[in-house]
């Protein structure tokens, strides 16, 4: 005759088991994910895709990469014409970077404008071993003309520009903020619009621009150059 212990080990291996099953299926079903890359300037489908849940497709609707900028706080609040009660301060936080991503929406063939929209929450900026999510007050002071929050919808027939910041912690990247930047040249992060069924991720290739010219010196008698370096990527979209 069995033994009660018997059973409840065997119950217990066959939970083990079983549950060995379902990770290995998961991981394997992780591992056949299918994603798809895509360029800068090329018009991208969202499709049946979506992040969150399938109630978030947006099927009809397309995004185009047109560029990306990286900046330090400062430039960031110089090149928007911000102005931050706490600048100070904020050179004091763990942020030390924004990355803005320009890209253009366009609602190709959706109806349900008063259901379906976009959603920049969901929107990543992926790297290597990284991610970042988009900064909302940031964006709202850089598009003052958009709905406030992250959500906005087009109607059937129209596009519409827009700038999408992503606050970048150098932590988070790489030991220190000299190689947080290096790997950000090094290797530019992705900006990733869906998750499943298929992941799709938009490349934001980025170099640096110098521009120089020289300043007369009354003190010394002399001009001196200067420079200032614009960190840019691909800005010959045609823009509308």
């Amino acid at each position: 005759m069995i033994s009660k212990k018997k059973i409840v080990i065997g119950i217990m291996i066959c939970l083990l088991i079983g549950s060995g099953i379902r990770i290995y299926a998961l991981n394997k079903k992780a591992e056949r994910q299918k994603k798809e890359y895509f360029q800068v300037n090329e018009t991208v489908e969202f499709g049946r895709d979506f992040n969150n849940s399938s109630d978030s497709i947006i099927d009809g609707y397309t995004v185009k990469v047109l560029g990306a900028e990286l900046f330090s706080m400062k430039e960031f609040y110089k090149n928007y014409n911000l102005v931050s009660e706490d600048e100070e301060l904020a050179e004091d936080t763990a942020v030390k970077y924004y990355y803005v991503v320009k890209a253009l929406f366009s609602n190709e063939d959706n109806e349900d404008v008063e259901k379906v929209g976009v959603n920049l929450s969901a929107m990543t900026l992926v790297g290597t071993d990284y991610s970042a999510v988009v900064n909302q007050m940031s964006y709202e002071l850089i598009n003052p003309d958009m709905p406030k929050g992250l959500g906005f919808s087009l109607l059937q027939g129209t596009s519409r520009e827009v700038l999408i910041p992503y606050a970048i912690i150098p932590d988070n990247i790489a030991a220190n903020e000299k190689k947080a930047y290096e790997t950000l040249k090094e290797n530019p992060p992705m900006f990733q619009i869906t998750s499943y069924p298929v992941k799709k991720l938009i490349e934001t290739k980025w170099g640096q621009k110098c521009l120089f010219w020289y300043n007369y010196n009354v003190t010394r008698s002399n001009w001196e150059l200067s420079h200032s370096c614009a960190i840019w990527i691909d800005m010959n979209a045609g823009v509308l």
